[in-house]
C-alpha cells in the first residue's frame, strides 16, 4: 500500500471537520500493509485506509466496544481469525447509498482494533476489500 500524505488524508476524509492524524504517522512503514487504521479516542471513531483499485480510500467507523462479558471469542471479518473480547470491536459506518430492497444505510462489522496484528494474520486482502465494497459501493 502506498503511503498517503497528510493532505491526502484530509482529502480522503473531507467530511471530517477536525481530523486528528495519529502521532508517529510519518514513521509508519506502509510497505507490506494491506490496510492501516487508527483510533481517535476523542470522538471514539476508527479511521481505516486501504488501497482499492489502485487508489487509497478511507472509511470512518463508529466504535462499539463490548462491555464486561468475560472472555469469549469473536471473529474479525478482515483477517478471519478468532480473537478475544476486547481485541475485536463492532464498527459501524453509513453506506453511500441503500442496497436495493434494504431499509437501512448503516452497516456493522466486527474487526480487529489493532491493525498490525490483523495485517499479520491476514492470508489475503479479500476481507478488507469486501468491507470497503459493502460500505463505499453500496
Amino acid at each position: 500500500m502506498k503511503k498517503p500524505s497528510r493532505e491526502d488524508l484530509k482529502r480522503i476524509f473531507k467530511k471530517v471537520k477536525k481530523l486528528r492524524i495519529p502521532n508517529g504517522y510519518e514513521e509508519v512503514e506502509f510497505d507490506g500493509l494491506k490496510y492501516y487504521s487508527w483510533i481517535d479516542q476523542t470522538d471514539n471513531v476508527l479511521y481505516t485506509l486501504a488501497e482499492i483499485e489502485g487508489a487509497v480510500t478511507g472509511i470512518r467507523w463508529d466504535i462499539t466496544k463490548p462491555g464486561n462479558v468475560g472472555v469469549r471469542l469473536e471473529m474479525c471479518e478482515i483477517c478471519r481469525k478468532h480473537k478475544k473480547t476486547g481485541e475485536v470491536a463492532l464498527l459501524s459506518a453509513k453506506t453511500k447509498k441503500r442496497p436495493k430492497g434494504i431499509n437501512y444505510r448503516t452497516r456493522g462489522h466486527y474487526a480487529c482494533i489493532d491493525y498490525i496484528s490483523c495485517n499479520e494474520a491476514m492470508e489475503d486482502s479479500s476481507g478488507i476489500r469486501k468491507l470497503f465494497d459493502l460500505i463505499i459501493k453500496n
